[in-house]
């Protein structure tokens, strides 16, 4: 009976001991996969940031900064959720709907949808920030 006892308890330890390397395991998984997908990450705040710089330097849409926008789409691909990928597809599209040439004049709802445009580029950043932290 004793003996089956602490055959139950070496079990039951065991058990725990498997379940508890597997949560580490996983945890270790998740933090290495953030770890790699790091420079993807930052490469592609680092081409919104040049954007936004544009955006709220001129106030107005150059090919520049459809451009830095477009690069910054191809690394989120990789790396970034789904709502934040389709939220920067739609600040790329706001941007090339945006773009004029020099000599066209603007609108007033245009001037109003590139102030908007230049929050929405920081609010992704914001995102982007949160979404690449480490735990």
């Amino acid at each position: 009976m004793t003996d089956t006892i602490g055959l139950w308890a070496m079990a039951g330890a065991s058990l725990l001991v498997f379940v508890g390397s597997a949560i580490v395991v996983r945890q270790a998984k998740a933090r290495a996969r953030k770890i790699a997908n790091l420079a993807h990450r930052t490469e592609a705040i680092n081409y919104l940031r040049s954007a936004l710089f544009e955006v709220t330097k001129d106030g107005f849409v150059i090919a520049n900064i459809i451009k830095s926008i477009a690069m910054a789409l191809h690394p989120s691909e990789l790396v970034f959720s789904r709502k934040l990928r389709q939220d920067l597809d739609r600040a790329y599209r706001s941007a090339y709907r945006l773009n004029k040439p020099l000599g066209e004049p603007q609108a007033d709802h245009d001037a109003q949808d590139i102030v908007a445009l230049g929050k929405t580029l920081q609010t992704l950043i914001a995102r982007m920030n949160e979404e690449a932290s480490l735990p």
